[in-house]
């Protein structure tokens, strides 16, 4: 079942890990000032707006600034799985599956009409694992999807207010997946796969007045088709053997409005539309070699496929930024995801979390040309009905999902 990469990402968002990340499977921990101030970074001054804004990277000299960050998300969550009706029969917990995202971007002046940057950070990713007897096993026993983006973009101003970026992306996912499958019984299965996937972005960044900001940012979809390694645990024994599925991670637009009081004191808001309505369903194709063609029905491979029907959803980012002084600066923000996969009759234990809540507070230390920072943010996830969901097709709840997130991250001033 080498497929899941495609698996991956839909799988990626395997249970209860899901609080850890927003909308969907997608990533925004890209900055320890970004998690302070719930990620409204549109219109900050640090290398990562390569991630969120890269427009705006025309604020660099020629010497360029670095930044980077890694950011550590703990989340947890149960499940209660009813009877026939509404009462609780089974309640079980996730595993302690933290989960660490690195990022680092660069961005100085080429030209004198010319900016350069680059970023290399996740935008989708997950981490999660369960009891072997866990009564959710046929939507996932075990997840660890990585991807990573290696993005390189190219600013300029097209006036003095205003500018525009384009830019290029090289994704690389890996997907480790260990679930069962309904195949003449239950049937162990697990992947190891990876795949590369090419994207592409545009955005504009705008200084209306000296104190308003306006960006927007489109990011295509990315095309991800993974092949690898499967093992399947069947009656007829262990059958090692390849698979291949594709996914085509959503497309997304961003739109930016920041305004700033003082030189001390701004405050910015982002929306965010992701376009998970393109994630119809997830398909593994898996080969058959031929000892096992017979007994399996003369089938040399199958398809594993379930259906998703997600829905396009919404990213609300709110931050507010204070400097102290020449030193210290604070931050504090909140973010609203909405949720995209909350009809009972298609929602699994992918990504089983409703709409989230994130609060969150930052701190920078500024040393020379240095900036420290460190930002935590507490993720609050609202229950979510999923039918169909345990062992024998009973429906489950899940609830008592939540996160903790903590960034720590540096600015350099090169």
């Amino acid at each position: 079942m080498g497929m899941r990469k495609t698996a991956a990402l839909a799988l990626s968002a395997a249970l209860l890990a899901a609080p850890a990340y927003a909308d969907g499977f997608a990533v925004y921990e890209w900055s320890a000032r970004g998690v302070g101030m719930g990620g409204a970074m549109m219109f900050s001054d640090e290398a990562s707006l390569i991630a969120c804004n890269p427009a705006a990277v025309t604020q660099f000299d020629e010497k360029g600034s670095f930044s980077g960050a890694v950011t550590y998300i703990a989340p947890r969550g149960s499940a209660d799985f009813l009877d026939g009706g509404d009462n609780v029969f089974k309640t079980q917990h996730n595993k302690n599956n933290p989960a660490y995202i690195p990022a680092m971007f660069y961005a100085r002046r080429i030209q004198p009409n010319a900016w350069f940057g680059v970023g290399v950070y996740p935008r989708f990713g997950l981490k999660a694992s369960y009891d072997p007897g866990w009564y959710g096993r046929f939507s996932n026993r075990s997840i660890e999807f990585l991807s990573l983006s290696f993005a390189p973009n190219v600013a300029w101003k097209l006036g003095p207010s205003l500018s525009m970026s384009v830019g290029a992306e090289l994704m690389y996912a890996g997907l480790k997946l260990d679930k069962s499958i309904r195949l003449g019984g239950e049937t162990p299965i697990d992947l190891d796969g990876d795949s590369w996937g090419m994207g592409w972005n545009v955005g504009l960044n705008w200084q209306a007045t000296p104190r308003l900001s306006l960006a927007a940012l489109y990011r295509s979809e990315v095309k991800q088709t993974v092949e690898g390694g499967v093992n399947l645990y069947s009656r007829l024994g262990q059958i090692a053997t390849r698979g291949q599925g594709s996914i085509h991670l959503p497309e997304s637009y961003t739109f930016g409005v920041g305004y700033r009081f003082s030189d001390r004191t701004r405050v910015e808001f982002n929306a965010i539309k992701t376009m998970w309505s393109s994630y119809k369903d997830l398909t593994i194709n898996v080969a058959v070699p031929q000892p096992y063609q017979m007994p399996l029905g003369g089938r040399s491979d199958f398809a594993y496929s379930e259906e998703k029907n997600w829905r396009d959803g919404w990213r609300y980012q709110f931050g507010v930024e204070h400097k102290i002084n020449d030193k210290w600066t604070i931050r504090a923000g909140f973010v609203y995801d909405d949720c995209s996969s909350c009809d009972p009759d298609d929602a699994d234990f992918m990504v089983p979390t409703g709409t989230r809540r994130t609060y969150t507070v930052g701190a920078s230390c500024r040393v020379k040309n240095v900036e420290y920072s460190l930002g935590y943010g507490y993720m609050d996830v609202g229950d979510k009905r999923i039918n169909n969901a345990g062992e024998n097709h009973e429906d489950a709840f899940t609830r008592g999902c939540d996160a903790h997130i903590v960034s720590i991250g540096a600015r350099i001033d090169l």
